[in-house]
């Protein structure tokens, strides 16, 4: 009797599974016919805040690198002030030879990359340095630099002894500032740019304080006027060991309505009083 019984049940649990699964499996026809009937409610995709559809956004600009070697380098050298302009800072100060400057070019977001080359008295050696100089906020936002005391290649002049040291990290910061190569012309205020006539001074004020007894502490700042406009202030500099400061120039940004004015700084050298160019950037609209 007991085996009728545990026989029965196996029966009875393999019937029950089978109906089970037959219940739970269902044709493909008759799944896909459901599925047809399911209202699936359509998603529209959610539009970041400002954000530009990528049919809109303009392909990433691609820099071409042109520096190759110092001959090249040489038709972007600049003079913001010729020998024998030295004496419009004063008569009576010793100085070294003017630094050599290059003005490489501008980006069209107020970014100007430019290298001075100088000789250092009585240390015997040159320096070559580059810049980048943001004229929006005029912060100098990298350097590269290399004195011929340190340089590997004490058989090269220390132009082609820059680039041979600093090839790669230079054509790194042209593509990452995105830098349009282009000659530069050094321009004299006033000036004509556009349909307005620009003009620009120095202002020093001799604060009476000397640096060691020997050098001057001077405040100073530049202004640049919009003829029938008004004028504005640039830059200024406090507490500024310096003898004098004059404007010495401008270079327009061929990208945007922008120049960058030259100012000519005598200040503390090495042995004596030497000659240092600034920039200060200059939008030629707005704020006047």
């Amino acid at each position: 009797m007991k085996k009728i019984i545990f026989y029965f049940f196996i029966i009875t649990c393999v019937v029950f599974a089978g109906c089970s699964k037959k219940a739970e499996s269902k044709p493909f026809y008759e799944l896909e016919e459901e599925m047809q009937e399911i209202d699936v409610p359509e998603v529209t995709p959610v539009e970041k805040e400002n954000e530009v559809p990528v049919s809109e956004q303009e392909p990433e600009e691609q820099v071409t690198y042109t520096l190759i070697n110092s001959d090249i380098l040489k038709q972007y050298q600049v003079y913001p002030l010729k020998e024998g302009e030295e004496k419009k800072l004063g008569e009576n100060y010793y100085y070294h030879p003017l630094p050599v400057t290059y003005i490489l070019g501008f980006s069209k977001d107020g970014k100007m990359m430019w290298c001075d080359e100088r000789f250092i008295d009585g240390r015997g050696d040159y320096v070559f340095t580059l810049y980048v100089h943001d004229l929006v906020s005029d912060e100098v936002l990298e350097t590269l630099t290399l004195s011929s005391e340190d340089s590997q290649y004490p058989d090269l002049g220390i132009c082609e002894a820059f680039l041979k040291t600093h090839i790669t990290k230079l054509k790194a910061l042209i593509e990452k500032y995105k830098i349009h190569m282009n000659e530069s012309k050094v321009e004299s205020f006033p000036g004509k740019i556009g349909n307005a006539t620009y003009n620009a001074k120095v202002t020093v004020k001799d604060t009476g304080k000397l640096l060691n007894e020997y050098f001057s502490i001077i405040d100073y700042s530049c202004s640049v006027e919009k003829e029938g406009k008004g004028s504005k202030t640039i830059t200024s500099k406090k507490d500024f060991v310096a003898e004098n400061a004059i404007v010495a120039g401008y270079v327009k940004s061929p990208l945007e309505d922008r120049i960058a004015v030259i100012i000519a700084e005598a200040t503390m050298g090495f042995e004596g009083i030497d000659i240092y160019y600034t920039f200060s950037g200059c939008d030629l609209n707005k704020n006047f």
